[in-house]
């Protein structure tokens, strides 16, 4: 009814005259999204559900390698003498939590009807969850 109102106040020829913004779009449900985005919504606010998927790849990727992130040699009960280093290294645990928001963003990017609309490729097709955070989204489709 907003698009509506719109072109009948501006007399657009356009269905959709204006660009709607969904805020709050987190923890949406797919209909709801379906229903804005038939209505014109062309930007959805995500920060909290992407703010979760990175906490929730960091905190799996702990909870898989806790035993071996409480010192710098040895597990949280033997001293075995193995380097951890490769555990608790920032770069290995921050690509977890990327790679977890990048699939939240796949499924956002899905649910919004954006896949395959600027780009001649299914750059998401498959289920496979875009790598890390923004950069990788532009860089999809080149990579297919």
């Amino acid at each position: 009814k907003h698009q509506k109102y719109i072109k009948d106040k501006i007399n657009s020829p356009l269905d959709k005259p204006t660009f709607l913004v969904m805020h709050g779009g987190s923890g949406s449900e797919k209909s709801e999204i379906m229903t804005a985005v038939k209505n014109g919504v062309v930007k959805m606010n995500v920060d909290t559900d992407t703010q979760w998927a990175y906490w929730c790849g960091v905190h799996k990727y702990y909870q898989k390698h806790s035993d071996r992130l409480w010192k710098q040699l040895g597990g949280k009960d033997n001293d075995d003498g193995l380097p951890n280093k490769k555990k608790y290294d920032p770069r290995v645990w921050i690509r977890a939590a990327e790679n977890s928001m990048g699939a939240r963003v796949t499924v956002a990017l899905k649910d919004l009807g954006s896949v395959g609309r600027f780009s001649p490729k299914e750059e998401l097709k498959d289920d496979k969850p875009v790598k890390p955070y923004i950069r990788a989204i532009l860089n999809a489709a080149a990579a297919n």
